[in-house]
Parts: structure tokens; sequence; C-alpha cells
């Protein structure tokens, strides 16, 4: 959901309680079942919107960054997409298993069907 929508949101719901209140009021039978009818979805949107609101800046407020954030953080903090995490003077656990060092490049997989077409279960679309 937009944000962007919240302002429009209110001043609808806003209106169409002034409409429903003022045909109840004054006794417009049609107009007030039809107001009525529209606002109870449009109060149902407008608390949504408000409650992600209050959300994304709840969020903001406590700087706790979301897994895409973490992840691209990660990426960049350690160039070939490693998180830095776990990473310490030995490299991570299974570098050290390995006898590698950090600073050892991974060996690569060699490349069978190089020339093939892979196979693949999807289906073409």
């Amino acid at each position: 959901m937009r944000l962007r929508a919240l302002p429009l949101l209110l001043v609808l719901t806003a209106a169409d309680y002034a409409l429903w209140d003022w045909s109840i009021a004054d006794g417009h039978d049609i107009v007030s079942l039809v107001a009525g009818l529209t606002l109870l979805p449009l109060a149902a949107a407008t608390l949504a919107l408000l409650a992600v609101g209050a959300a994304r800046v709840l969020s903001l407020v406590l700087e706790r960054p979301s897994a895409h954030r973490r992840g691209r953080r990660g990426q960049i903090a350690g160039g070939r997409g490693t998180d830095r995490t776990n990473v310490g003077r030995a490299g991570t656990h299974a570098q050290a298993q390995a006898g590698m060092s950090p600073q050892t490049p991974a060996p690569t997989r060699p490349v069978e069907n190089a020339g093939r077409e892979r196979s693949s279960r999807r289906l073409a679309a």
C-alpha cells in the first residue's frame, strides 16, 4: 500500500461520514443508505493505511533494518555477497575446516555442460 493515498483516503472517508450524517439527520433515505454502505470499506482502508504508516514510522524510529537491507549491507561489506558477521581472522568455519585462509579464493566448480543446453523443469512461457 502506498502512503501517498492516505491523505486522499482520509478526505474521502471524512466526506462520506459527513454526507452520511447529514442524510440521516435530514431524512434522505437513499443517500444515507449509499453513504453508509461505502463508509465501512473506506474506514477499513483508512485504518489499514494508518496502521501501515505507523509501522513504518516505528521501524524508522527503532532503526531496525529489514532483511533486504541486511542482505544488501552484507553484500556491500563482503564484496562477494558474504556476510561479514561470521568472518574472523581464520575466515568462516567452512574455510577453517578446509584449511583455507580468508585471502584464498574459493575453488570454482568445473563447467560440465558448457556447450549443452541445461535441462529445466520450468515451463517456457
